[in-house]
């Protein structure tokens, strides 16, 4: 297991066992780095890689902590039935959750869309045209 030198400040991050952890630093200070040694060190402790969550910003963001973290504990087996870290972006774990339980979020199914701006917009201008509001365009 290839594990970086981390400072005081990062390693009482990584062996915090609180439930959440707010961790405020400035660019390039570790924070990734400090995130990937807390998981690793919780599945060390044996809470199930099914029972993590990492959200990021960006798919190279997301991919890069997964590599990370599954470096950091490629000697640890999984365990029967568990299943593997959710890591991702913002959107595209929200986009997960509301297809895995629609119904907990106020819809009726699993037939939704998403839109980019230009449609969102599309679709206030029609909704104003009919109901005769204008908007000053």
């Amino acid at each position: 297991m290839a594990r970086l030198h981390l400072n005081p400040s990062q390693q009482a991050v990584v062996q915090e066992r609180a439930p959440r952890i707010v961790v405020m630093a400035g660019a390039g200070t570790g924070k990734t780095a400090t995130t990937v040694h807390h998981v690793a060190s919780l599945i060390r402790d044996g809470v199930c890689r099914s029972q993590v969550l990492m959200i990021t910003f960006t798919r190279k963001a997301a991919n890069e902590m997964q590599r990370r973290v599954n470096r950091l504990v490629d000697d640890i087996p999984l365990r029967k039935n568990e299943g593997e870290m959710t890591v991702g972006t913002y959107h595209a774990v929200g986009i997960q959750l509301l297809r895995e339980d629609p119904k907990g979020f106020g819809f009726s199914n699993r037939t939704f869309s998403i839109i980019d701006d230009s449609e969102s917009l599309a679709l206030w201008k029609s909704a104003y045209k009919e109901c005769g509001i204008t908007n000053g365009d």
